[in-house]
Parts: C-alpha cells; structure tokens; sequence
C-alpha cells in the first residue's frame, strides 16, 4: 500500500509540473505572438 501510494504522489506531482510547464510555455508564446 505505501509503495502505491507513493506512485500515486509521484505521479500527481509529475503531471502538476508538466500542467505548469505547459501553462507557462504557452503563455510565453500567446504574449509573444
């Protein structure tokens, strides 16, 4: 159960970061255009 749940956490965490990366990827290229 904790390893789940670590995978889990990983995970969640993993997609947080790649959600703002993309936010700010794409913010950068609609002020930019």
């Amino acid at each position: 159960a904790q390893g789940v749940g670590r995978a889990t956490k990983s995970a969640v965490v993993a997609s947080s970061v790649l959600i703002l990366a993309a936010n700010y990827v794409l913010t950068e290229v609609f002020f930019s255009a």
